[in-house]
């Protein structure tokens, strides 16, 4: 007992203090546990109401495709989709892209429905969606593009599908579409391209010269040329701070002047008369020498005006052209079959 009491603590006070620090972990294992619960509950209220609204998207898009406005039925099923990503509006985004004839996306979404779905779709479904698959592979096309740059951004019909080299073969829907490909400090090259349905087509674009690379020259040569030293702004600006400190002096003379007069007209002294006449005489000359300066720096700026020579520089610049270079150059499905259910 008495070494405990040396080293400064008891058994009983070591016991409270154990105690004390159990209540504070459990406290604090208790608060976790309620944030977590919290979160888990935050979390399945967010995914209720984002549920929710898909339904809400779901139903819209019903009601539009029954009423035959299939690009409103489409926003109404891809926001959906977005929000509730199921299996089941792939096989209604198929059907809606079928009857906007865009076979390319019809086939990817009932792949990717089929793939998705897996044993879930019953044997009739998945029958009807192969079959419809068989339709479209005689209204979809392939195509292989080719770019002689890398990172370029590639677009079909305005829409982009990736960047360079892109990896893949793209799949589009039979007819006309435009190819393009965009890629910084080059001019953008296209190409217009008709396929048909089951066709496999390679389109190579290639850029043209680097609009970096054709600026440079211009550039370097126009930097390494000298340029003329131009004095017509420091004279003109000479000139007239001259003129303006010949007016303000003057002014100041006369005011010295006009006082000289106004004493002689009450009683004063001859030194102050002598002052003022100094002082309005000093002035005087100071104006006459500015106003002389003035003259001088102004028929100097006139005569650089007179033999001041157009820049060959800008006579060069309006010289250019700017060059511009051409680019190169359904099936009816009852609604009665649409995914009614999600």
């Amino acid at each position: 007992m008495s070494e405990a009491r040396g080293l400064g603590f008891s058994r009983p006070r070591f016991g409270a203090a154990a105690w004390v620090w159990a209540i504070v972990l459990g406290g604090v294992l208790a608060l976790g546990a309620r944030a977590r619960a919290e979160d888990k509950a935050s979390a399945a209220q967010e995914t209720g109401n984002a549920l929710q609204a898909a339904r809400t998207h779901f139903q819209k898009g019903v009601e539009y495709y029954g009423e035959g406005d299939f690009r409103a039925a489409l926003l109404e099923f891809e926001r959906a989709y977005v929000l509730q990503p199921t299996y089941r509006l792939l096989y209604n985004l198929g059907q809606v892209t079928y009857e906007l004839r865009d076979y390319a996306a019809a086939e990817r979404h009932f792949k990717t429905y089929l793939t998705d779905g897996g044993s879930e779709i019953s044997p009739e479904r998945r029958e009807e969606v192969e079959q419809e698959l068989k339709k479209l592979r005689s209204r979809v096309a392939t195509l292989e593009i080719n770019v002689d740059l890398s990172d370029a951004r590639l677009f079909v019909d305005d829409r982009k599908v990736g960047s360079s080299p892109l990896g893949r073969p793209l799949r589009v829907s039979a007819g006309p579409h435009r190819v393009l490909a965009e890629h910084t400090g080059y001019p953008a090259v296209s190409k217009q391209v008709d396929v048909l349905g089951g066709d496999r087509l390679t389109i190579d674009l290639k850029f043209g010269p680097s609009l970096v690379a054709n600026a440079a020259p211009a550039s370097a040569q126009e930097s390494s040329e000298p340029r003329p030293t131009n004095w017509v702004l420091p004279a003109g600006i000479a000139t007239g701070v001259f003129a303006i400190g010949a007016a303000g002096m003057s002014f100041w003379a006369a005011a010295d002047a006009s006082d000289y007069d106004d004493e002689l007209n009450r009683p004063t002294t001859r030194t102050r008369l002598d002052s003022l006449s100094d002082r309005t005489k000093l002035k005087a000359l100071v104006a006459d020498v500015l106003l002389g300066a003035a003259v001088v720096s102004g028929a100097i700026t006139l005569i650089l005006l007179l033999n001041r020579q157009p820049s060959e520089h800008a006579s060069r610049r309006g010289a250019r052209a700017l060059q511009l270079r051409a680019p190169e150059g359904g099936l009816s499905i009852d609604a009665q079959r649409l995914q009614m259910r999600f």
